[in-house]
């Protein structure tokens, strides 16, 4: 294992993505069993080492990290970023972060971590989610997923979805994104006409969409009215209190009354914000900006500086003071070293 380059580079003095990391994690010759034997490896050195867990235990969780990797690839192998790289190392990323930098490290601190798009890009719902893994990974990932675009669907755009839906099992998601990617790289021959007409027509809907969808990042997040629970994360943290008022009324919804106690509640929100200021710590990280200037980049990359400074900053130094984080400012720099280089750039383009 010695062969395998840090995920992190601080030979510079900050911490940036290794890039030789990045060209070793796009090896596509490895079969998956030889990637989980790889990536396990780095979760029992670093969340397994020091504690005394039985055989059974272990191969438990070796068995649920196998489950989620492969789903996962499954899910994202074939979707690209706009700078060419596979979506599916961001989510790896992700898992590494939370894996080498926590200070709390569990395994399901890194499921949450390799899952925590399943539910928000694919047909993978709460439900599928929790039959797989459990209510702690379902509930955590659910938590940090924006809205569907069915919900900001106008009367018209309604009747539209409902024509697609007849071609298509939507699940009220981005679907069928993940399934067609898949048909169209191993079975192109299986896709009709009608099938890729409704898939063109809710990718227009889709797009129509997703700056709305965007602009509402974390706006379903709606406090409730605390008279109604007797418990909440602490009086202090109001944006997390929403957190926790958003799991209450998921769990409330569900077709199977789900017991799960408060302070696990919290324990969960805890977890899963973790994993999502990591996830845009690697947004923020790996902005398309970075590999090719252009208008649509520029724009895409001054909506996650503005997403950042409006939602994650206040969320993360909350989260800070109750755990002796520094997310605040990892992301703090992440934003300004962007908005620099976009200044930088514009300077070089007048002269």
């Amino acid at each position: 294992m010695s062969n395998i380059p840090n995920l992190l580079d601080i030979s510079n003095g900050t911490v940036s993505i290794n890039r030789d990391f990045i060209a070793f994690n796009e090896k596509k010759n490895w079969s998956p069993e030889r990637q989980v034997e790889v990536f396990w490896h780095m979760v029992e050195k670093n969340i397994y080492h020091s504690l005394e867990l039985s055989e059974e235990r272990k191969n438990k969780a070796l068995q649920a990290f196998t489950n989620a990797y492969e789903l996962v690839k499954y899910k994202f192998q074939d979707i690209e970023r706009n700078t060419g790289w596979r979506y599916f190392d961001h989510l790896i990323r992700v898992m590494q972060y939370v894996i080498l930098n926590t200070k709390e490290p569990s395994i399901k601190k890194t499921l949450i971590a390799i899952c925590h798009d399943l539910i928000e890009d694919t047909d993978i719902d709460f439900y599928t989610l929790k039959s797989i893994f459990g209510t702690y990974i379902a509930l955590a990932t659910v938590i940090i997923s924006k809205e569907p675009i069915y919900v900001f669907l106008n009367a018209e755009d309604e009747k539209v979805l409902e024509r697609i839906q007849e071609v298509w099992i939507l699940n009220l998601k981005w679907i069928p994104s993940d399934e067609f990617l898949q048909r169209k790289s191993y079975n192109p021959e299986s896709i009709t006409t009608e099938e890729l007409d409704a898939f063109q027509e809710y990718k227009a809907l889709e797009e129509k969409y997703k700056n709305m969808r965007d602009e509402n990042y974390f706006l379903h997040i709606h406090p409730q009215k605390w008279e109604e629970y007797k418990y909440k994360i602490d009086p202090r943290t109001p944006c997390m209190n929403k957190f926790f008022s958003h799991a209450i009324s998921l769990l409330s919804g569900t077709h199977t009354p789900l017991k799960i106690s408060y302070p696990e509640i919290s324990q969960i929100i805890f977890d899963a914000l973790e994993v999502k200021f990591w996830d845009r710590i690697d947004n923020l990280r790996t902005t398309e900006i970075y590999n090719e200037w252009s208008e649509k980049n520029l724009k895409k990359a001054e909506r996650k500086i503005k997403e950042t400074m409006k939602y994650f900053f206040p969320i993360s130094k909350e989260f800070d003071m109750l755990r002796g984080t520094d997310f605040y400012n990892i992301m703090r720099k992440e934003v300004i070293k962007i908005q620099e280089y976009i200044i930088q750039k514009r300077i070089e383009l007048t002269l």
